[in-house]
C-alpha cells in the first residue's frame, strides 16, 4: 500500500490552514475543503492518518491567491493548535475557538470569539471589515496556565479562554489609543 498515495487522496482539494502542530509524535493539521474545517492527527513518523474530525463550516471569504498553504498576509488569516493538558485548542481564522480531546479529537467545547453583526446593514461590509487591513495586528494565540488569549480577526476584541471550558474569563479592546487608556486610566 502506498502511503504517499493514501495521504494524496485524503487531503485532496483541500487546502492547509496554517502549521502543523507537532506533539508525542504527532501531527495535528487543520484543513479545508471549502466548506468544512477539518481537524486530522497524523502520525509523525509516516504521515498516515490516525483520526479526522470536522470541527466547523468554513465560513471566511477564499482568497484571491490560492494555494495549497495559508500564510498570515493573506486575507484569510490563520488558523492554529495549541494543548492544555489533555485538550487540543483550535483557534480557527473565522473568529471560532473549538477544544477537542487530545487522544480522538472529541468535542469538548466551543466558543465563538467574532463580534457580533448588530448593524442594519446586515450583510454589507462592517466598520471592522472596512478598517480590518489599516489596523490588523494578527498575533499566533498564546497558551499558559489552562488560558488561551487570541486576537481574531474578525473581532475588535481580545480574548481571554479557558482552555478546560472554553467560557471567555475577560475581553479588552484591541484597538487601545493614546496614553492612559490602558489599565483604566485616562
Amino acid at each position: 500500500e502506498d502511503a504517499a498515495g493514501d495521504l494524496k487522496s485524503e487531503f485532496h482539494g483541500r487546502r492547509f490552514l496554517g502549521v502543523p502542530l507537532v506533539y508525542d509524535r504527532m501531527l495535528f493539521v487543520l484543513s479545508t475543503d471549502e466548506e468544512v474545517v477539518w481537524l486530522s492527527c497524523l502520525t509523525q513518523a509516516t504521515g498516515r492518518t490516525i483520526w479526522q474530525r470536522p470541527l466547523t463550516y468554513e465560513n471566511v471569504p477564499v482568497p484571491r491567491y490560492r494555494s495549497r498553504f495559508i500564510l498570515v498576509d493573506e486575507p484569510s488569516g490563520i488558523s492554529l493548535c495549541g494543548i492544555q493538558g489533555d485538550t487540543l485548542i483550535c483557534a480557527v481564522n473565522g473568529g471560532v475557538v473549538i477544544g477537542t480531546r487530545l487522544v480522538d479529537g472529541q468535542f469538548k467545547w466551543a466558543t465563538n470569539v467574532r463580534d457580533a453583526d448588530n448593524s442594519e446593514n446586515s450583510g454589507r461590509p462592517s466598520f471592522l471589515s472596512q478598517t480590518k487591513s489599516r489596523t490588523r495586528s494578527c498575533f499566533r494565540p498564546l497558551f499558559r496556565d489552562g488560558k488561551m488569549v487570541w486576537a481574531s480577526d474578525y473581532s475588535t476584541m481580545i480574548h481571554c479562554i479557558d482552555t478546560d471550558s472554553g467560557k471567555i474569563l475577560w475581553l479588552a479592546d484591541r484597538n487601545v489609543a493614546g496614553v492612559g487608556r490602558v489599565e483604566g486610566s485616562s
